[in-house]
């Protein structure tokens, strides 16, 4: 009774992210051309911006891609090492980019199509990483020009985010919801 009462205040005051997304902090906004190519990279201000984004995957060793935001390891491939990329690097910029591309293949979303567009393209990527310093830590997200708003905001592509994370809970764990009561697929919150 008293975790209802609290997520319903939370829900009443926007606090909650609903479903497949949650508020975190985007350091960097990667704007890039219909066509992938990459304008500007523009800090969203000295800490960063919270956003209402998609959730981000639970990682430990495992590699898991976030959904069009991730850190700078994942988005650029970057390991620290300016004159060396690793393996595990490709393989994390190569799992943002799958989601990308599943996303661009179901909805036709010209925002997915150029963030597939822009990863796919190594020299650009490297042009990134090169010019500012980062940390590994910083989160990105993606805007595409002329379209306006920021790739993770289209409703074509929450609803795409949306309907996959279905799909994958209706295989994960079923059980007594602590906070409605009810019986179903135990949500991440």
């Amino acid at each position: 009774m008293l975790l209802a009462a609290l997520t319903a205040y939370a829900e009443a005051r926007g606090l909650l992210a609903q479903g497949r997304f949650a508020t975190r902090r985007v350091h960097f906004v990667l704007c890039l051309s219909p066509e992938g190519r990459l304008l500007a990279v523009q800090p969203t201000g000295p800490d960063g911006v919270e956003m209402c984004v998609p959730r981000p995957p639970l990682r430990s060793v495992n590699i898991a891609a976030g959904f069009m935001v991730d850190n700078s390891k994942y988005v650029l491939g970057y390991t620290g090492e300016r004159k060396r990329r690793t393996e595990r690097a490709a393989e994390c910029v190569a799992a943002f980019a799958a989601l990308a591309r599943e996303a661009a293949e179901a909805t036709g979303s010209v925002e997915a199509t150029a963030v597939m567009r822009f990863l796919a393209d190594a020299p650009a990527r490297e042009r990134v990483l090169t010019e500012r310093e980062w940390t590994g830590a910083e989160t990105l997200a993606f805007a595409v020009e002329g379209v306006g708003g920021l790739a993770h905001d289209v409703p074509a592509l929450r609803a795409w985010w949306e309907r996959r994370g279905a799909q994958e809970d209706a295989g994960g764990v079923v059980g007594l919801c602590s906070v409605t009561g009810e019986v179903g697929p135990l949500v991440r919150v």
